[in-house]
Order: structure tokens, then sequence, then C-alpha cells
């Protein structure tokens, strides 16, 4: 009786995990890029040949130990594919994610700044679309190239959406960081078209992006060390010992309300962005104070909790609010069930 695809997964993902872990492992170079990044002397040049390191080690064991010839009817079902590919992809990208994170924490604290590196989430769509693919064949053989150069590009893609995510992060809060893009030896048109230095907000989308077989390297700086006022737009230099205590809060405001910890405004401001379009940092916490520091009135309705903090709601705009008892700031978003929201604010209260 031929093998079911329950049968074969999991002894197919211990196998190509054991290997990959050896392919990495006996990668000198690999072993050399992780100490630098780890001891905070890493950049993302090194970030990238990591990537391409680990996104090469793990194709090559996929393609030891994939083929028509230990799957059932030679095909990879696409619960094969989910229970085999997928978290060989993840392992990737977690490994990927946390250098890159590090690189971008040692940056971020070499220029002085006070803002905690950006992660960089599983890309779902690019799995799932590794998955449809490799189902989508009745011979795995004719698909199994998909596990080999692109395994690769998903690897390096982590470390160029890391730039992104932190450079728009840093650009929101009033910084003016730089992308550098450098093209390879050999490269194509479109890479030798795309190759410059680019300084926030003026940076094309096409920078982050990389084609099949791409080497290009995408590089971040902090800048020329200098903030900008996001109401003046007046900019003053990082030397300046004013600046750089308002790094330390991300761009806040001289005067005002605060979160609770610069960790929690970034947390916060990530989890509840979108709710308020294209936000910066310090206009979401003005907001956020402006209602915190409103009076009880038609439109805005206030509740003392029990634990000393007070809530507020504003029917107009649909924002809430949470004051502690110190006066910072525990949360502001727009509830989605709104003015049900608040209903169940009274009531558990």
């Amino acid at each position: 009786m031929p093998p079911t695809p329950e049968d074969v997964a999991p002894a197919l993902l211990a196998t190509i995990r054991e290997e990959f872990t050896r392919n990495l492992g006996g990668r000198e170079r690999a072993a050399l890029l992780l100490e630098q990044i780890q001891s905070g002397a890493g950049t993302y040049r090194q970030a990238n040949e990591y990537a391409q390191q680990v996104g090469e080690a793990l194709a090559d064991a996929f393609r030891a130990n994939l083929s028509g010839s230990v799957l059932p009817d030679g095909r990879m079902y696409w619960n094969i594919a989910d229970r085999v590919v997928r978290p060989m992809l993840e392992q990737d990208h977690d490994l990927v994610a946390a250098a890159a994170e590090q690189v971008q924490t040692a940056l971020n604290e070499a220029a002085g700044l006070g803002i905690k590196a950006q992660a960089v989430p599983l890309d779902e769509a690019r799995v799932k679309g590794f998955l449809d693919r490799l189902a989508s064949e009745a011979n795995y053989d004719d698909v199994a190239w998909i596990l080999g150069e692109p395994v690769v590009n998903f690897s390096l893609a982590v470390v160029d959406e890391s730039i992104r995510r932190n450079v728009e992060f840093q650009g929101r809060s009033g910084l003016r960081p730089r992308v550098i893009r450098r093209a390879e030896a050999r490269c194509c048109r479109w890479c030798s078209n795309l190759a410059g230095t680019y300084t926030y907000p003026s940076v094309p989308q096409d920078v982050y992006r990389r084609h099949e077989r791409c080497r290009c390297t995408v590089e971040y700086d902090p800048g020329d060390g200098r903030r900008q006022d996001v109401w003046s737009k007046q900019w003053t230099d990082a030397g300046d010992s004013a600046t750089m205590e308002a790094r330390k809060t991300v761009g806040l405001p001289a005067t005002g309300r605060r979160f609770q910890s610069e960790e929690l405004l970034q947390t916060h401001f990530a989890k509840h962005q979108a709710e308020y379009g294209t936000i910066s940092i310090p206009e979401y916490l003005r907001q956020a104070g402006e209602l915190a520091d409103a009076g009880a009135s038609e439109d805005v309705a206030q509740l003392q909790r029990s634990d000393g903090s007070i809530s507020k709601y504003r029917f107009s705009t649909n924002d809430f609010v949470v004051v502690n008892a110190d006066g910072t700031i525990r949360t502001f978003f727009k509830p989605v069930d709104k003015e049900a929201y608040w209903q169940y604010e009274l009531d558990r209260n």
C-alpha cells in the first residue's frame, strides 16, 4: 500500500530539519557572520549575507531530501507542503529576522536613537504562494525548482523588509533615515536603475524588492543625526542634549501627556496606526493627549474605573483612551464595535 500524505510528512520534516541544521552549522562563513551580528558589530551587509547563507542551506536540504520518488503518487500534496515546507520556511524566517533585528538594534544604539528595532512578521502570503505552487503540479519534480533559488530570495527579502519597516517607522517619528541600494556586478538594467541613496520619505518601494537570483544589497543609514520637529518642520542637531533626550521618547512633544513607557507607545502605535490612516507617532500621541485632557460633555463620556484610571470615549470620532491614575496614557484606539464598546466598558466597571 503506498504511503499517505499523513504517513510521510513527519519523517520528511524531521529529515529536512536535521539536514538544514547540519548544512548551516557546517558553513563557517554563516557562523562568523552570526557571531559578528550577535556581538553588536554587524551591519545590514552582514545580515544580507547571513540570509543568503541560511537560504542556500535550506534550499540544499530540500534538494537532497525531496523528490517525486519519496512523495505519494510523486506529488507534493498541499497538506504535505503545509506540514513540511511551511515549518522550514518559518524557521528560515525566524533565524534571519532575529539577525536583522539585532543589527537594527545595534545601529539604533550607535546612532543614539532611543527607538526599538521593528521586528519583521512572517510573510504569510509568500509562504502560501510556495505551498499553492508546489501543490499545483501533478509531478513534484516538475516544480521542485520552487524550493531552490526562490527560497534564497525569500530569505533575503526578510532583511529588505526589516530595513523598510525600520526606515518608515523612524521616518514617521520625525527622523530622516536613508536607504542605500547597491547593485551587484553585471546586474540587470532594472537593478542598475534602482542603485543609489534615498532619504525618507523619498524612497521608492521598488528599492526593497528583488527579482530571482538578485544579489543586490539594501542598507540602512540613520541620516545626518538631525531630527525634524513635526510641527515647525525645523531641523535640530543630534549634539543638542535636548534633542538627544527627545529621541528617547521617539519624537514626542516637549510637554503634555505621555504613555506609560516608550515601548508601550510604540506597541500601541504599531497596533492601531491603520485605524488613523497616514499618521505619525507624535500626531497619534497628540490626539490621545487631547482626548485625555478633554472634559466630559455631550460628545465625550468618561468613567472612573475601579483601579483609579479614567476611560474616555468621544462619540463623534470613535476614539477611546484610558488615562492612568498618574496621568500617563495606557491605551488609545478606535473600537471596532464603536458605541457598543463604550457600553461594554460601562457594564464591566
